[in-house]
């Protein structure tokens, strides 16, 4: 069974899924938070200036430091791991892009069911 996790989460007001969202770092961020922020928002830079093997190893780096950090499931690791999917998207690696659309799917699918039954 998927268990999800949203730490704060009201159904009926979506503003924190919004501040959770947000992967650029910020003054309100803990340690939890902060490092795999700055790993991603580094990870984003070095693609926009073409350095992709970093860059694919620093959203990698964000992607297991979430994922450790905030459990599998959370639906920020989900957002990771679209953002990273995007990132082989973009240089047409279809094949590595597919695994973490699928599992950012899954995740979202199964916090819809928990949080959004009626959706």
């Amino acid at each position: 069974m998927l268990v999800i996790s949203c730490p704060g989460f009201n159904p009926m007001n979506i503003d924190p899924i919004n501040r959770a969202m947000n992967t650029t770092p910020s003054s309100s961020d803990t340690e939890r938070t902060l490092g795999w922020k700055l790993i991603l928002e580094s990870a984003k830079i070095g693609e926009k200036r073409g350095d992709l093997d970093k860059a694919e190893q620093l959203y990698e780096r964000a992607l297991v430091m979430a994922a450790h950090r905030l459990g599998d499931d959370n639906i920020i690791v989900a957002h990771i791991l679209m953002q990273f999917a995007q990132f082989y998207e973009n240089q047409k690696r279809h094949e590595k892009a597919a695994p973490l659309h699928a599992r950012a799917r899954e995740i979202l699918a199964a916090y819809t069911q928990a949080f959004m039954p009626n959706m």
